[in-house]
């Protein structure tokens, strides 16, 4: 299982959880999915997921236009 900095956006409190995916993260909280903001915990930093795959696609492109 992964761990996950979970954030409510409504009360500013926030809690590091063990979760198969981050929807399970917040219903472990008692929070909806809508209101929390998920961050995947890794080597002791948070890293938001989705910005990375991002990042990464645009590496993949950068370096097929390349050649």
């Amino acid at each position: 299982m992964a761990r996950f900095r979970v954030k409510n956006c409504i009360t500013r409190q926030f809690a590091v959880v063990e979760a198969p995916g981050a929807r399970d993260a917040c219903a472990l909280m008692g929070w909806l999915i809508g209101d929390c903001q998920v961050l995947v915990l890794r080597e002791g930093r948070f890293f938001p997921f989705g910005s990375m795959v991002g990042r990464k696609q645009k590496q993949e492109a950068r370096t097929l236009t390349a050649n």
